[in-house]
């Protein structure tokens, strides 16, 4: 295959570590003049990458045989190509790609090589360490974003792979049996640990990390490391991603991943700017509702803005759950919620940021309390410490958004599962439990969206119709005295800017815009009397009662990718319902364009009949540059 499946759940699967053909490698070089097993266990080992695998290409930087010639399997080529016609064709096809891939030279990668020299550090924030005893696998995560701006979501499983390691004139040798290194005249016993990453460019944390669990549960249950990556590296590079609710209409994608283990996968709403499906209790378990809302006018004041733990795992989901809150503004400036340790000099950058650290900790308190500039929020101490003096919220808008976070529940989800009959079977206990945390979430959200419309009010009464532009003047015009300093901080700001341009943008075009939609909901300006309150909650739970009775459809992703486009048109052909017909549309326009039928394709995401959901960026961007002129001039013929 030359094309990707543009709305896969990842884009490439990465392995980083040592084994057999990378040997063992000290950052310290001069302990290869030792044979001390002290010394073996006490060094930093410097891992390398050991795999990358994209959807139709498999490297081993490490390895002498740096391109697997049988990735991906004839079988799951063709399984995906529908047409490539009869036999002789299937075997020219085949031949084509080993042709192309035997005349590569050198390592070629899929991922940009600055990622790649990079993710050892993602990976080991804190060193990495060979061990005597094994260790249990851990999971964290961490987000990549490239110099235009689109970020890569990593989730990595570390675990400890059992070695024999033999010192050799040069370097550290790994064994993988104790036959093998019975021959040699020294050895160890060792626990060497290695990463595998899945990359993706949708933030589906919580699904990543259920993938990861069933490739880790098959890898020690295997003896075939390569095999297994691939087989799941193929598997997830062609599962695709649903497309954005719209109309209240929800489908959800279901694959049974491994054994009995199905992955759900449901679509992003169409107001979000990119998926969510992290709990939003946990940046409540970590910080109270007085220091969520300072970090949050941090983030509408673009301040400098540093989390630090001494549990590096916890640093991503903390701040990808503010960044669900801040919605419907968008943090566009520097965004690195995991900071290896050897990069701590990003920090004195001097735009602003949002990062998270966790090495060198008590020290790192006691550098930054000197710097004005940096808002640092202690996620164990539940502390902020800054020196930076911000503009308040209006008192009032804060202390209503307090009082409603106050009344909801957050063990809403712990209360429903012990009041409810428990599920005899793994998938409905998941399923009840997700449904819970989106209900949750929902909550959360909407009191935060209230908010903000409470504090910028109508903002179609400031938008001039024939500039289409924000008349800033006229709206801080209506501003009390009071609050102004507060207001001139947030609109000056880029962040304030964007939002208001979408917004401007959206309800020109006509397209969901999340403000909006919460205004005309509460129908109501900034400045409200209390009685009028009441009524908003009776809106609000009217919200939360259209949200459970959304039209909700389940599509089985068959483990075959030849039945994928069978399946999808017999859908197509028995459904009448419009939202679900685009959505097919949609799945099977990518599936075509993945396996270079591009006319069907088009035919297909052309025939979607929602402007929200019409992939418009995708083709301009990823889709239209690959195509030769001779296509795209057929293209414009057949209009």
């Amino acid at each position: 295959m030359s094309k990707k499946l543009h709305n896969s759940l990842i884009d490439y699967l990465v392995a980083v570590g040592c084994d057999r053909d990378s040997g063992l490698v000290f950052k310290d070089k001069q302990c290869l003049n030792d044979e001390n097993f002290y010394q073996i266990i006490t060094n930093p080992i410097d891992p390398t990458i050991l795999s990358v695998i994209s959807g139709d290409l498999a490297n081993y930087p490490a390895s002498q045989n740096k391109i697997n010639l049988n990735y991906p399997p004839l079988k799951l080529i063709r399984d995906v190509s529908f047409d490539l016609g009869n036999i002789e064709q299937n075997a020219k096809t085949k031949r084509d790609h080993y042709h192309r891939l035997s005349n590569i030279m050198s390592f070629e990668s899929p991922i940009h090589a600055d990622i790649l020299q990079n993710l050892p550090q993602f990976c080991f924030p804190n060193k990495c360490y060979a061990s005597k005893l094994y260790i249990k696998p851990s999971i964290h995560s961490f987000v990549l974003t490239d110099i235009e701006g689109r970020k890569k979501y990593s989730i990595v499983l570390i675990y400890y792979r059992e070695f024999y390691c033999s010192k050799n004139k040069d370097n550290f040798e790994l064994l993988e049996s104790d036959e093998d290194a019975e021959e040699k005249r020294n050895y160890f016993h060792v626990y060497i640990p290695t990463a595998i990453i899945l990359i993706s460019q949708f933030s589906y944390f919580t699904i990543l990390k259920e993938c990861l669990s069933c490739i880790y549960d098959s890898l020690i249950k295997t003896e075939s490391f390569q095999a297994t990556l691939e087989n799941f590296a193929f598997r997830l590079t062609h599962l695709p991603v649903p497309p954005k609710r719209f109309n209240r209409f929800n489908l959800i994608l279901e694959t049974c991943l491994y054994k009995e283990k199905i992955i759900s996968i449901h679509p992003q709403d169409e107001f979000e700017y990119e998926v969510f499906d992290l709990s939003l209790k946990f940046l409540f378990n970590h910080m109270s509702i007085e220091n969520i809302i300072h970090v949050i006018l941090g983030c509408l004041s673009e301040s400098k803005i540093l989390f630090i733990s001494q549990d590096y795992r916890i640093l991503t989901p903390v701040i990808q759950c503010l960044m669900k809150l801040i919605q419907p503004f968008k943090w566009l400036l520097a965004y690195v919620p995991l900071l290896p340790g050897p990069q701590l000099g990003y920090i004195e950058a001097p735009h602003p940021f949002i990062m998270g650290y966790c090495t060198d900790y008590e020290n790192l308190i006691k550098q930054m309390e000197e710097d004005n500039e940096i808002m640092i929020i202690d996620l164990n101490n539940d502390e902020i410490i800054s020196k930076r003096k911000l503009n308040n919220f209006p008192d009032n808008c804060t202390n209503l958004l307090k009082s409603k976070l106050l009344s909801i529940d957050l063990n809403y989800v712990e209360n429903q599962k012990l009041c409810r009959i428990t599920k005899t079977d793994l998938y409905s206990l998941e399923r009840m439990e997700e449904s819970l945390i989106r209900k949750l979430n929902f909550k959360i959200c909407d009191a935060f969206l209230e908010f903000y419309v409470n504090i910028f009010g109508d903002l179609t009464l400031f938008i001039k119709k024939q500039t289409k532009k924000f008349n800033k003047i006229a709206y801080l015009d209506t501003i009390n005295e009071k609050d102004l300093p507060f207001y001139k901080q947030v609109i000056d700001s880029s962040i304030f800017g964007f939002f208001i341009n979408s917004f401007i943008k959206n309800i020109t075009e006509e397209k969901p815009d999340l403000y909006n939609h919460k205004l005309k909901t509460m129908k109501s300006k900034l400045e409200k009397k209390d009685s009028k309150y009441e009524k908003l909650e009776y809106e609000v739970l009217d919200l939360i009662n259209n949200f459970e009775k959304q039209i909700t459809k389940i599509f089985q992703i068959p483990d075959n990718c030849a039945k994928i486009i069978e399946e999808i048109t017999k859908d197509l052909e028995t459904t009448h319902l419009l939202p679900y017909k685009d959505s097919l549309y949609y799945l099977r326009g990518f599936f075509y364009i993945s396996i270079n039928q591009i006319k069907d394709g088009f035919r297909d995401l052309y025939q979607i009949d929602s402007k929200s959901l019409f992939p418009k960026d995708i083709i301009q961007d990823y889709i239209l540059p690959t195509l030769s002129p001779n296509q795209i001039e057929m293209f414009q013929e057949q209009n």
